[in-house]
């Protein structure tokens, strides 16, 4: 069948040039006033038998419309319905009733058995061709997306197998620098020792990259749930900013953690350190000059964490995206390095817990974002 492509924002839409009308009609003159009034101007009609003979047409070659005349038939017409909403073929393909009453109850029973649309018999040419047009068109992207949807969920389920084949290497490559680094401590060799404490901590950042992206899908199915415990977040702090030195002293910079009041919340232990690890690693390796600061203020019914640097500022416009999965900023932007799922990653873990994060700063030289989890 010949179609047409229509963009509708990334989606590709195909609309048949000529499409396919499916109709069911007991009574035949209505029928023929229907055919000629869609054909000229560019339907093929398919005429049915009954409406036992729609379900085995849409296995075979699915119409890009049905059409069914129901009279006061209700409860065979809720049985079609429901058997083709549960086909595979019959998925986008909308349904148009036509009902000789033309009452409040007629619509409610086409609502009822499942109809995208309803019509009173005979109905205005002009009209009926219009509502055929539009549900033809919302069929090609109701269609269009349940591609689009199957797509993605195989794109997630390849994306899950190749973090967990990729995970193993990665593991036996960290564990194999820390072997060789041992004995390079031992001997001296203070370059060679850097150069492997800095390629451990790049990998490092690969293996929790890879688990940013396992994870986030887990938080958006609400598979993952936060094993939660009392932890205090100055001693996370201080934890994060010892594993980003390697990192900082490429940068000729420096991590300080300043500290005050309680800093106990209730929380995930692995899932906080990850957050504040993820927003520290960012501060490094966008930060100019000054150290990357980490503050922990504890208040009474929660603590806040805020980490900042002095690097490039982030635009009004950009800044409600950026915890979005896969977003990543322009060049010149504050962010265009990594997957895009960092900020996305961190988000999921604080509503989990039911907190939050945001921009406290996106001016240029002096970045802040900040977080905020609850008391134990």
């Amino acid at each position: 069948m010949k179609s047409r492509q229509v963009a509708i924002s990334s989606l590709t839409v195909e609309v048949p040039v000529k499409p396919v009308v499916a109709v069911v009609a007991k009574d035949l003159e209505w029928a023929d006033d229907l055919s000629r009034a869609l054909e000229p101007r560019g339907f093929m009609i398919r005429l049915l038998p009954g409406l036992g003979s729609v379900a085995p047409m849409v296995e075979t070659d699915a119409p890009d419309l049905i059409v069914l005349q129901v009279g006061g038939a209700w409860g065979e017409a809720h049985e079609v319905c429901r058997s083709l909403k549960e086909q595979s073929h019959a998925r986008g393909v909308p349904l148009l009733a036509f009902s000789s009453e033309d009452t409040a109850d007629s619509r409610v029973e086409a609502a009822r058995a499942g109809f995208d649309h309803w019509m009173a018999m005979p109905g205005e040419v002009e009209v009926l061709v219009q509502r055929v047009h539009a549900l033809v068109k919302t069929g090609a992207v109701i269609k269009a997306l349940s591609i689009r949807s199957e797509q993605l969920l195989l794109w997630r389920d390849w994306v899950r197998y190749l973090v967990h084949d990729l995970r193993n290497p990665l593991s036996i490559a960290l564990g194999n620098l820390a072997f060789v680094q041992q004995d390079v401590v031992r001997s001296g060799e203070e370059e060679t020792h850097k150069a492997l404490e800095e390629a451990r901590y790049e990998l490092g950042r690969v293996s929790a990259m890879l688990q940013d992206l396992l994870d986030t899908d887990r938080l958006q199915r609400g598979v993952l749930v936060p094993q939660k415990q009392v932890i205090d977040l100055a001693v996370v702090a201080r934890n994060v900013a010892a594993s980003a030195r390697v990192l900082a002293e490429a940068k000729k910079t420096s991590v300080v953690v300043d500290a005050t009041g309680n800093g106990q919340v209730s929380a995930d232990p692995s899932l906080a350190q990850r957050v504040c690890a993820n927003l520290v690693g960012n501060a490094v390796r966008y930060a100019r000059k000054r150290a990357i600061f980490i503050e922990v203020e504890g208040r009474p019914d929660s603590v806040t964490v805020r980490v900042g640097n002095d690097g490039p500022g982030i635009a009004r416009e950009l800044q409600s995206r950026l915890f979005e999965p896969w977003v990543r900023l322009d060049p010149g932007a504050a962010m265009t390095h990594g997957t895009g799922l960092g900020l996305a990653f961190c988000r999921l873990v604080l509503e989990a817990h039911g907190g939050r994060i945001w921009i406290d700063s996106a001016e240029d030289g002096n970045v802040v974002f900040a977080f905020r989890l609850l008391r134990a």
